[in-house]
This record gives structure tokens, C-alpha cells and sequence, in this order.
């Protein structure tokens, strides 16, 4: 476990989820496509708020980072 002062001790499923986040807000801050769904599984269905406001799978959900990163 780990420890914050702000949040007193983390589990280790709090730290690895950190870390997902983390290395997946990188991906995105580089334009990182391949670490922008590296966690993600084949079957994803995503919600979002610009259109289109959901995608279904893997193709689909980076092709909404297309639109983003350009």
C-alpha cells in the first residue's frame, strides 16, 4: 500500500487504478494512440458527450480520437 497525505493509505487496487489513469492521461497529453486504448477491451462501448455520443468497439472509439487529436 501506499501512502498520500491528503488520502491517508491506498489499497492496491486504488494504486493500480492511479496508475491506469495516469499512464492513460499521458497516452492522451503525447497523441499517443496506441497508449490511449491500450487498456481498453475489443468490445467497448463508450459514452461521451460530443457526437458521436457513443461508440461501439475498438475502431470505433479511436476514431473519436481522430477528431480530437487533429
Amino acid at each position: 500500500m501506499t501512502k498520500s497525505k491528503a488520502q491517508g493509505v491506498l489499497s492496491k487496487d486504488e494504486v493500480d487504478i492511479r496508475k491506469l489513469i495516469e499512464r492513460w492521461a499521458k497516452a492522451v497529453r503525447d497523441g499517443d494512440r496506441t497508449g490511449i486504448c491500450t487498456d481498453h477491451v475489443p468490445d467497448i462501448l463508450m459514452f461521451d458527450v460530443p457526437p458521436p455520443l457513443f461508440s461501439q468497439g475498438l475502431d470505433s472509439y479511436m476514431a473519436t480520437w481522430e477528431r480530437f487529436l487533429s
